[in-house]
């Protein structure tokens, strides 16, 4: 059974179906249909149309801040391909995602993973009483400048857990 509580709860459809669909039709300026979706990714009509009105649903909810310990992190999706890996990879979405631990998920495709574009994100999407957990992208530095009790996790030097000081769950999520 897949997350319940969730639009995914006892769907026999992959997740990776679903979070295509959710992209297709978050990413898209005027709208897509059920049969695009059926075309996309192959499922029957009947399932399209029933991912549609749920994926619709969502999209129209408008989810309140995420509170307690909150995750956030920002990755590249959009399969494998040759050349640069990583930061900067060519042709990929940059997608930024926060998780309340053992609560909601939000994420977004935005046009970059610089300050400008993180920080808004962040200051939407978390309350300020919220503990932030990041790696060290320098993106993240301006947090505690806005009062969030900031906690980093240092991936460059080796560092991937440290007590409650981690993003597993977030990237958790942006590697389904």
């Amino acid at each position: 059974m897949l997350g319940p509580g969730t639009i995914f709860e006892h769907s026999p459809t992959p997740l990776k179906l679903w979070f295509y669909a959710i992209y297709l039709m978050s990413a898209t300026r005027c709208g897509i249909s059920a049969k695009q979706i059926q075309r996309e990714t192959g499922v029957t009509y009947k399932t399209a149309w029933r991912m549609f009105k749920q994926i619709r649903t969502l999209l129209q909810e408008d989810i309140p801040t995420l509170t307690g310990e909150v995750e956030v992190d920002e990755t590249y999706i959009g399969g494998k391909r040759s050349g640069k890996r990583g930061r900067g990879a060519e042709g990929k979405s940059k997608v930024v995602g926060a998780v309340q631990r053992n609560g909601k998920v939000i994420a977004k495709v935005v046009p970059d993973v610089k300050r400008h574009t993180l920080v808004p994100f962040m200051a939407r999407k978390v309350s300020p009483n919220a503990t932030l957990y990041t790696d060290e992208f320098p993106s993240y530095d301006h947090m505690t400048r806005l009062g969030y009790k900031h906690k980093r996790i240092e991936h460059y030097a080796k560092e991937y857990v440290q007590g409650k000081i981690h993003t597993n769950s977030i990237e958790g999520f942006g590697a389904c």
